[in-house]
């Protein structure tokens, strides 16, 4: 806190900015939402892969 006088009925207060992120500490954030967008884009793949041959084995499989 600081010990200046401040004007009636604002408070004494520091405030501290928070400091800016890094290009390591923004990537971590995207990788998270890249492994959501990919296992989405996955699925529905699948489900387009079922619907259209009415089959759930692939055909080396039968």
């Amino acid at each position: 806190m600081t010990h200046e006088v401040q004007p009636a009925g604002e408070p004494a207060i520091e405030v501290r900015h928070p400091r800016p992120k890094r290009l390591a500490e923004r990537i971590e954030g995207y990788i998270g939402v890249a492994m959501v967008v990919a296992a989405v884009l996955m699925l529905g793949v699948l489900a387009i892969a079922f619907m259209n041959t009415g089959n759930t084995h692939p055909s080396w499989m039968r």
